[in-house]
């Protein structure tokens, strides 16, 4: 919700595309980038609460240098990696870690592994996982170039102004009234943040320590 609100009046230039430009980008993309993002992506994966944007923070600490390119790939590499250790944490500690594995725990029989071969399901989401990570990689290459080409013909802000209304709508027809405050209230310290540029991640630390407590013991 902030980051909508803040980017409303934000325009989209246009987008040069070419071989060279991409190969450049692909240059500065190093395999430092997707390893650090897998093991931050490891580490968080135990911790309820923690976030892929907060694995990819700690993992950009250990660069010296900093560029959109190296955030973007080590962001990539984080969720992708957090998505296995998230299935694999719900399989060893039999604990969910976030909400989609909340979801699968209560949708199929989630057995203990402790043996070598992938337990059922495990192993059929791990085969997804890695289908769809593949898919998305090659979909990205070939249907990224078509957006972005047409991207600054679109109004940004109509996009804005859709997403921000499914959002209420959603907040509203799922958690009524109550959920409407709450979001208000969140929306308004999120606000705040981005306005005396404060990353807006240390707003979890009043979640971090009461589920993590609760999730160990």
């Amino acid at each position: 919700m902030p980051a909508i609100i803040r980017a409303y009046k934000t325009v989209v230039p246009e987008q040069i595309i070419g071989e060279k430009v991409i190969e450049e980008n692909r240059k500065r993309m190093k395999k430092r980038d997707v390893i650090s993002g897998t093991i931050a992506g490891g580490i968080v994966s135990v911790l309820p609460g923690v976030s892929s944007a907060i694995a990819t923070t700690i993992a950009l600490i250990t660069r010296k240098e900093r560029n959109r390119e190296n955030t973007i790939s080590i962001l990539s590499a984080t969720n992708t990696a957090t998505n296995f250790f998230v299935l694999a944490t719900l399989f060893i500690l039999l604990k969910a870690r976030s909400g989609f594995a909340i979801a699968i725990s209560k949708l199929v029989s989630v057995e203990k592994w402790d043996k070598i071969i992938f337990p059922y399901p495990f192993n059929l989401f791990l085969i997804a996982t890695i289908i769809s990570s593949l898919l998305s990689y090659y979909a990205t290459l070939k249907i990224g170039r078509v957006v972005a080409k047409n991207i600054s013909n679109i109004s940004y802000s109509s996009l804005l102004k859709i997403s921000l209304a499914i959002i209420i709508l959603m907040v509203f027809i799922f958690n009524g009234i109550l959920g409407m405050l709450i979001l208000f209230v969140a929306s308004s310290i999120g606000l705040l943040c981005l306005e005396f540029k404060v990353r807006r991640s240390v707003c979890m630390g009043i979640l971090l320590l009461p589920l993590i407590l609760r999730y160990f013991l």
